[in-house]
């Protein structure tokens, strides 16, 4: 099997949209990077935090069938592209919410991207983080992770 057959058959992107609002500018941003990975040859699925019921988010009801079939979805998944508007130098709070419920080693060994949109310069992050001196969203690093894309 040659290296793009295995890619093709292998690899899962798990694009996760963590905006409340369907039409936001970080949904399409995703929309936009699906289309990239598919071009390219990547299964990808895509998990709509929104979507999940707010009272078992908020309540961290971890015995909820939809809650628990989008951490097994984040499981399965080579590689893992989140989207979130960033409100007051924040990630989303749905998206933060969703998070809290996955086991702590969740994306350990996956590729992780964040796409991070923003209505104006005062909602940016304040401080850089840690590994580069460009702003990140503390969930992820700055690592490339462009060995799993291709140009």
């Amino acid at each position: 099997m040659s290296a793009n057959e295995n890619k093709l058959n292998h690899a899962s992107v798990l694009l996760i949209a963590g905006s409340p609002s369907a039409s936001s500018r970080s949904a399409r941003l995703l929309e936009y990077v699906d289309t990239l990975l598919a071009q390219t040859g990547y299964a990808t699925d895509r998990l709509n935090v929104r979507d999940l019921p707010a009272e078992a988010l908020l309540h961290a009801d971890f015995e909820d069938p939809l809650l628990r079939g989008a951490q097994k979805r984040v499981a399965r998944a080579r590689a893992i592209v989140l989207a979130t508007p960033v409100y007051k130098a924040a990630y989303s709070g749905v998206l933060k919410a969703f998070l809290d419920l996955l086991p702590q080693d969740a994306l350990a060994g996956k590729a992780a991207l964040a796409l991070v949109t923003g209505g104006n310069p005062e909602h940016r992050p304040t401080s850089p983080c840690g590994n580069c001196s460009r702003h990140c969203p503390p969930v992820t690093c700055c690592r490339p992770c462009s060995h799993w894309i291709s140009r």
